[in-house]
């Protein structure tokens, strides 16, 4: 599956922005507004989680978001499991589907979502066949929009008395807080 994958973003990555910013819209959202989002969903949740959950979020909570870096690119933007059609008995990724929140972003958001929900070892399979510019840099961004995710993910959770989907946003919590 990582190496479809990856030729996937790395032709999403590399298409022409001016005209799929025009298609998708762009999203440029700072990493500011995002951490801000983060603080405000975390009040949802904060009850929920144990002390030493507590203590990983609010240290997040605490810091310097990463820095925002260019080029923005074509993204997928929600490149989440659920969107991911592989087929159980061979692994091999047949589809990609729910594009409603495609848009020019930074391309750490389709990494973001495959580290949340995947983990670390399908993010980093997925780079090792990754044709464009990836840094350290992109990898803070990544695990920082996976932490916002998760802390969003559930507090929706909680909003909507959906205790599975909460349970589905921790289970993520280890590799995506300890990264």
């Amino acid at each position: 599956m990582a190496g479809p994958l990856a030729d996937l973003l790395t032709v999403l990555h590399n298409a022409p922005v001016a005209e799929f910013g025009v298609l998708a819209g762009v999203d440029d959202e700072s990493t500011g507004v995002w951490l801000a989002e983060a603080v405000e969903s975390y009040r949802s949740i904060s009850s929920f989680l144990t002390a030493a959950q507590r203590r990983a979020v609010e240290s997040f909570l605490d810091s310097e978001p990463p820095a925002m870096a260019g080029p923005l690119v074509f993204s997928h933007n929600d490149l989440g499991a659920e969107h991911l059609l592989v087929d159980t008995e061979t692994g091999v990724l047949t589809g990609v589907i729910d594009w409603t929140d495609a848009a020019v972003t930074d391309r750490a958001q389709d990494f973001a979502r495959l580290f949340l929900d995947l983990g670390p070892a399908v993010h980093d399979a997925v780079l090792s066949h990754y044709r464009g510019p990836y840094g350290a840099a992109d990898f803070d961004r990544t695990v920082f929009y996976a932490r916002c995710t998760l802390i969003e993910d559930a507090a929706y959770g909680i909003e909507t008395d959906n205790p599975a989907y909460y349970r589905a946003a921790i289970a993520h919590f280890p590799h995506t807080f300890d990264a």
